[in-house]
């Protein structure tokens, strides 16, 4: 989160409008441990071949769960993957596996 402020505050300096979009695959360690693997069945099942979603429930949902990883985080070690950073910075999280 920390980061996402720097980028913010970077965009909001540039001389023209910009605008900062997040992407994330349902098969990342946080969406995992969000329910990814039921929303892709889900939308399997519905037929949905692009899985592109989005929603405020889900980003509402991201932030929050970014927040209490904060919260249960012992630092901040830089790795190679979300799953290594969760292992080493966040062994405790549900979902990091």
């Amino acid at each position: 989160m920390e980061q996402d402020n720097i980028i913010h505050s970077f965009a909001n300096d540039l001389p023209y409008k910009s605008e900062i979009v997040y992407y994330t695959s349902l098969e990342e360690p946080l969406m995992k441990a969000l329910g990814g693997d039921k929303i892709i069945s889900l939308m399997e099942m519905l037929g949905v071949k692009d899985r592109y979603i989005e929603h405020p429930v889900i980003s509402s949902s991201i932030i929050q769960a970014q927040k209490k990883i904060k919260n249960q985080c012992l630092g901040n070690q830089r790795v190679k993957s979300a799953q290594e950073w969760f292992y080493y910075n966040c062994p405790n999280f549900k979902g990091y596996k």
